[in-house]
């Protein structure tokens, strides 16, 4: 149930470095999560990260308009992340990005959110799923 939803202002990264960060950043919060590495592979069928590009015009700070700021927003099951985990969800999270981008500046321009799902929250296959270790999907 793992997602990741990756906001990227224009400019910030190729298209084609766009899948490789990605596929690095909700493999990071399905290992975090705790499903293992490589994950089972249910687990990968239905671990998503999705792009949504913005153009520069659209991201603003108080300090600065048109800023180059990158956002990763997590979300996963309940009791997926507990807070040692949280923490280096994030700070591996940021790395990544700056990683993959190539851009040391993005590593105070990259906020890591997260939202964990309520017990029965989410579902797949048109079934509410109730915990993590459900294979319904």
């Amino acid at each position: 149930m793992p997602i990741i939803d990756l906001y990227l202002p224009e400019g910030i990264i190729s298209v084609e470095k766009e899948q490789e960060l990605a596929k690095r950043l909700i493999t990071c919060l399905v290992r975090h999560e705790g499903f293992g590495d490589p994950a089972p592979e249910f687990v990968q069928r239905i671990s998503t990260a999705y792009i949504h590009r913005l153009p520069i015009t659209s991201v603003h700070t108080i300090a600065q308009g048109q800023a180059r700021v990158v956002r990763v927003h997590a979300t996963y099951h309940p009791g997926g992340l507990d807070t040692l985990r949280m923490r280096g969800f994030i700070a591996e999270a940021t790395q990544i990005v700056v990683d993959t981008t190539g851009d040391p500046n993005l590593f105070d321009r990259t906020w890591i959110t997260l939202s964990e799902t309520v017990e029965g929250g989410w579902g797949i296959n048109g079934k509410s799923v109730r915990d993590k270790t459900s294979q319904a999907a």
